[in-house]
């Protein structure tokens, strides 16, 4: 299936629907205001479930349609912000996908924090966090990131990113260590939880299952 198209403008469309029998406040609608830890994000990400009674902004990718909706919460001070949060990433990811590395890096502070499950120590610094995602593109050269799903509050995005590519070249680990081209195929669902500051990426946590990698690649036996 086609991708979509995230070249044009996010569109943001807001929904409100209000229980007419039952003046009860959904929980999400009432805690709008208070401030999510970086854990109820990541768990949130994973089971989301909607509120009758609850308002809620849906920002959907211009083009052809495809994919889920990216949501962010609404009536609170946040909701912009987080939207153009939304089209940072998708920046980040377009620059992946087009192997564009000044643009990607130029998204980050000098000071970006990588950390993810195959890396011993976290990565920081843009330079750093440039030269692993160059290294991934050698080994993956048709790696292709699409986001499904993204939302947060203040300066923290929790976001779930479809992978897919093809290990035709050499993996450098962070180790050091190369891992020869297998010629097997990835395709996985992970999440990442974005802190920016401002208008740039300052951290970004990386939660995938690195074990299915690995089988996917061949690389260990079932």
């Amino acid at each position: 299936m086609r991708p979509p198209s995230y070249s044009g403008i996010l569109a943001v469309a807001t929904t409100r629907q209000r229980k007419q029998r039952n003046p009860q406040r959904c929980p999400k609608e009432s805690n709008m205001n208070a401030k999510l830890s970086p854990m109820f994000l990541i768990s949130s990400l994973l089971a989301l479930s909607g509120c009758a009674g609850a308002d809620e902004t849906s920002a959907t990718a211009d083009g052809d349609g495809q994919g889920d909706a990216v949501t962010a919460p609404v009536d609170s001070a946040d909701s912009l912000r987080s939207s153009e949060q939304i089209g940072i990433i998708v920046e980040r990811l377009d620059a992946t996908n087009d192997k564009d590395w000044d643009r990607w890096e130029a998204l980050h502070t000098e000071d970006a924090l990588r950390t993810a499950p195959e890396l011993a120590e976290p990565l920081r610094g843009a330079p750093a966090l440039r030269a692993a995602i160059e290294s991934l593109a050698v080994a993956f050269p048709d790696y292709h990131l699409e986001l499904k799903q993204a939302f947060g509050q203040g300066e923290w995005l929790a976001v779930r990113i479809h992978t897919t590519g093809t290990m035709t070249g050499p993996l450098r680990l962070s180790d050091g260590a190369d891992v020869p081209a297998t010629g097997q195929a990835i395709e996985q669902d992970w999440s990442a939880l974005v802190r920016f500051d401002g208008d740039h990426i300052a951290e970004f946590h990386e939660f995938y299952d690195q074990l299915t990698l690995m089988l996917q690649l061949g690389l260990l036996s079932p």
